[in-house]
């Protein structure tokens, strides 16, 4: 971190004395000549070639510090304290902040631009902490490090700081670009009239000799971020060599130059014998370091030239690269960048055909172009941290060994510690137990980012049809896999479930990597688009799969990949956008690495709008259908919801299997949405949840009565004769109305004014005399009406019912065969003669449940002044009544319509509303 530098002596006195006249351009030269100026200089890790540069000018008198940004061109860049150098030297050296170094390059911003009242001091720890008996104690221990907060959608890098200016301390938010453009978006004043004795006085950004007056207080000057990555990256780069040196190249490179260290006989083979060498690794801009740890090894490495790519001027989403006629050289191709160049396959034959030596940083060489590929001499496979390394990596950075008994534990964090996570302890100045518990906790919370312990598990999930198979199979062979007794290639690892919004394919994937025991990254075609233009778009794409390969064995789950579209539809202007878009994730789909086994399982609604190619063998190759819910499966649902609330929450008529029959045709979270509107209704209540407030959820039952239309008296009468000849009529059937669920007359907001809702028989096949039973009851609201109000006093009311009625009748006639005349001919659209017969069936219905209603007059009174009375009935209060004939007794019941119910005539309607 920027403070911590190792500063190094100057390379040039020139380009120092350059420095000195750039500042003080005013002063008399020949006075300038007998200057001395010493100073040195420290690598930023977000400068491809600027260094930080410190100057003292000697003798007496002169400034005695001044600060600088030099170049290898001796360019200089004068930190004055406005951000106008910080500005020129980010863009002309083409600043990369990462997610690894936005907090350095914010502590480095926050030094170099000043504002009236001098820097904005970053309070991560007192320059002196004083004693805890001190008053200033107190304000001392506010101190906290910077902290990236997250990474938008824009690539922006949102920081936490504690700041310290003009006396103030505040909590602020800075917004930093990959750029180096940095803004305070949000600050709070925390505390006023700070003391600046407890503020951190700089020193720690100053040269080596400020530093060295501190030693006594803060230990040895500790390595900054980039030195701590190439520690890494040397200790990798020694494994990956030891572990392939038997590779042929390799082993002849280690024939041919005996002696010194595996990283010196690495580093002259780079720089003489012109290898092509790609260097796979997850590490950002790995070559560059790879580079630099060769050149510090070989003794040739200052006769070599090192090239690397620069931006095309014509379009800056595309790199460059220029080959020598000649060696010696080395060109860097940087992490990614091969898959912006202008033309790869010339580039490749320029390194394949010239005598020059290429590094390319990659993440899998099977990412490369093909031209690439071929040419490629040696890949090196940096490996993941292991238990060793991490220590041989504690060991070099701190000066200490980790704790004795470390690795009595789980060391399986020690594959995700970052090169970062030693910055703060180094700064800190923490002991080695202390420095173990820090990195083991930041590794192990990156680990329980994506552990998808809130999932439900599989056990719990209902409803999945020949899904469940499939996830227990898959299940029970990645824990083979995992254990060692299955090979990865025998396992399913392209998944695409398909179903309905709300079937429940995200918690089914969750459930799968939970009962698995591996990770969960979750990604969407949406969110890869949302990155921005073609490249931003692409690069989210393979970040997820990356990120999923790290953290391997991994299920990644991609949701609505539908909307990427199929190549076989694209057209006009997007066709090449989105083509290349599905090219890409082909690409990153191809095969299972065994070495970082990723399930991909993605998720549509629609099969048939993704691509071909993406469910051929080898890829999304295993078609999983997600149905909806039975009404068993929607019971279990709801008891399952309903089981996340207190008992003493629950209300004892809760009835489930009716709820699952209610909802019929609806989803899983369909269920969870009801089962947290009832309990919110039962909380405005002050009373547990119960059955009236699930069922007025299900029905969408106004919970303002002034939101749905409004009756007279009459009007509400005549709903309530309606809805009691459709429940009379299923009660006079052959099942004795236990289908019948509950009757309402409370008006809906969706112009419905009544309905009697009715669970769906379980069974499949239906005989033609359920069928007609069925249309009368259908058509029971308006016989009902004529009975009571006479032939003329019949309202539009039922024009719903005669809908679905007659709709029912045509199926009968042209496609069940079981209409009057028992014709066989099936047909989509009917005939003349059809709807003749189809009418003759209405007609014949309608005067059977007129004449059934009329002998059972009392029992339609009785259940219309019922309903008047207490607005809703339960199917239990519903069957009493029309048993005795009278009302029921006081309590009331509820009863309003399922989305999911069936449409059987259950329904009056206003006109208006259709």
């Amino acid at each position: 971190m920027i403070d911590h530098l190792t500063w190094n002596a100057l390379p040039d006195p020139a380009a120092a004395m350059l420095a000195a006249r750039a500042l003080y351009e005013e002063e008399d030269p020949a006075r300038l000549g007998s200057v001395r100026v010493t100073g040195g200089v420290a690598d930023l890790p977000f400068y491809p070639t600027l260094v930080l540069a410190h100057l003292t000018l000697q003798p007496p008198g002169a400034p005695a510090l001044e600060l600088f940004l030099l170049t290898n061109d001796d360019d200089v860049f004068v930190l004055d304290g406005t951000s106008a150098p910080v500005h020129r030297a980010n863009r002309e050296d083409e600043v990369r902040v990462t997610e690894e170094t936005a907090i350095d390059y914010l502590r480095f911003f926050c030094f170099a631009v000043r504002g009236d009242a001098g820097p904005f001091l970053l309070f991560e720890k007192p320059a002196i902490m004083p004693a805890a008996d001190d008053a200033l104690f107190p304000i001392a221990a506010l101190a906290q490090p910077v902290e990236l907060e997250r990474v938008d959608e824009a690539g922006t890098f949102v920081l936490k700081a504690r700041v310290h200016y003009e006396h103030g301390l505040y909590d602020s938010r800075f917004a930093v670009t990959p750029q180096g453009a940095t803004e305070m978006v949000d600050d709070e004043l925390l505390l006023a009239d700070v003391t600046p004795a407890v503020i951190p006085d700089v020193p720690d950004l100053f040269p080596a000799e400020a530093v060295a007056s501190r030693l006594e207080t803060t230990g040895a000057v500790t390595p900054s971020g980039a030195a701590i990555l190439r520690t890494l990256v040397e200790l990798l780069l020694e494994q990956a060599l030891r572990q392939q040196a038997d590779t042929r190249l390799i082993a002849h490179f280690n024939a041919r130059l005996t002696g010194g260290t595996v990283l010196e006989r690495f580093a002259r083979a780079v720089t003489t014998a012109a290898p092509v060498v790609a260097i796979e690794s997850t590490l950002p801009f790995i070559e560059e370091t790879v580079a630099q740890i060769a050149r510090d090894h070989a003794a040739a490495a200052t006769r070599v030239r090192w090239i690397e790519s620069d931006v095309d001027p014509s379009d800056d989403t595309r790199l460059r690269v220029q080959v020598p006629e000649s060696g010696p050289a080395v060109v860097l191709l940087p992490f990614h960048a091969y898959r912006a160049i202008v033309d790869a396959e010339r580039v490749a034959h320029e390194i394949g055909a010239r005598d020059v030596g290429c590094l390319i940083g990659c993440e899998r060489v099977r990412d490369l172009p093909a031209g690439l590929r071929q040419v490629v001499d040696v890949t090196l496979r940096l490996p993941r941290l292991d238990a060793a390394a991490f220590a041989a990596l504690f060991r070099r950075v701190m000066g200490d060994d980790p704790p004795a008994g470390w690795q009595d534990e789980d060391t399986h964090w020690v594959t995700h510690v970052h090169h970062s996570d030693f910055q703060h302890p180094r700064s800190l100045g923490l002991s080695p137990a202390e420095t173990l518990a820090y990195i083991r906790e930041r590794a192990q919370k990156r680990l329980r980012d994506l552990e998808p312990a809130t999932g439900i598990a599989l056990r719990d999930l209902h409803g999945l049809g020949e899904a469940r198979i499939f996830a227990e199979d898959l299940i029970t062979d990645v824990r083979e896999a995992i254990a060692g007794r299955l090979a990865w290639r025998q396992v399913d690892h392209g998944v695409l479930l398909v179903g309905a919004p709300g079937t429940g394919k995200t918690t089914l994937a969750r459930a799968i990597a939970k009962e698995c025991g591996i990770r969960f990254v979750s990604a969407s075609a949406a969110s890869w688009q949302a990155a921005g233009h073609l490249g931003d778009h692409i690069r989210a794409m393979r970040a997820d799969f990356a990120l999923a390969r790290r953290f391997a064995p991994a299920i990644l789950f991609v949701d609505e990949i539908d909307s990427l579209g199929n190549r076989e539809t694209f057209s006009g202007a997007n066709a090449q956008y989105l083509t290349e878009v599905v090219n890409a994730l082909l690409e990153q789909m191809q095969g299972l690495d065994p070495e970082a086994p990723v399930i991909v399982i993605a998720a549509t609604n629609h099969a048939d709008r993704v691509d071909p190619a993406l469910r051929r063998a080898g890829r999304l190759d295993r078609v999983i259908e997600i149905p909806r819910p039975s009404a068993e499966a929607l019971s279990q649902i709801f008891q399952q919801y309903l089981a996340e609330y207190e008992p003493a929450l629950l209300g004892p008529d809760i009835d489930v299997r009716t709820l699952g029959g209610l909802t019929l045709g609806l989803t899983g979270a369909d269920v969870e949405l009801f089962v947290r509107g009832a309990a919110r209704r039962a909380r405005r209540g002050g009373h547990p949840i119960r059955q009236t407030e699930l069922i007025a959820e299900i029905t969408s039952k106004p919970r303002d009565p002034a939101s749905s239309p409004r009756l007279t008296p009459a009007e509400v009468r005549r709903v309530a004769v309606h809805e009691a000849g459709h429940a009379l009529a299923a009660f006079l059937g052959s099942t004795q109305g236990e289908e019948i669920s509950f009757v309402t007359i409370v008006p809906r907001a969706d112009g419905t004014l009544g309905f009697v809702a009715r669970t769906p028989p379980a069974r499949v096949l239906v005989t033609r005399r359920e069928y007609l039973e069925r249309l009368e009851v259908i058509l029971a609201g308006r016989a009902a009406e004529e009975i009571v109000f006479g032939m003329e006093g019949i309202t539009g009311g039922a024009q719903d019912d005669l809908r679905v009625g007659t709709e029912s009748a045509l199926l009968l006639t042209t496609q069940y065969g079981l209409g009057p005349d028992n014709k066989l001919l099936w047909s989509s659209s009917p005939s003349a003669s059809q709807i003749d017969e189809a009418s003759r069936v209405l007609t014949e219905a309608y005067a059977a449940v007129l004449a059934r209603l009329r002998a059972a007059a009392p029992q339609l009174a009785a259940l219309a002044d019922a309903l008047l009375a207490r607005e809703e009935l339960t199917g239990v209060e519903a069957r009493a009544v029309l048993r005795e004939g009278a009302p029921a007794g006081a309590s009331a019941g509820t009863a309003p319509a399922s989305p999911g119910a069936p449409p059987e005539g259950a329904a009056m309607v206003a006109p208006a509303a259709r």
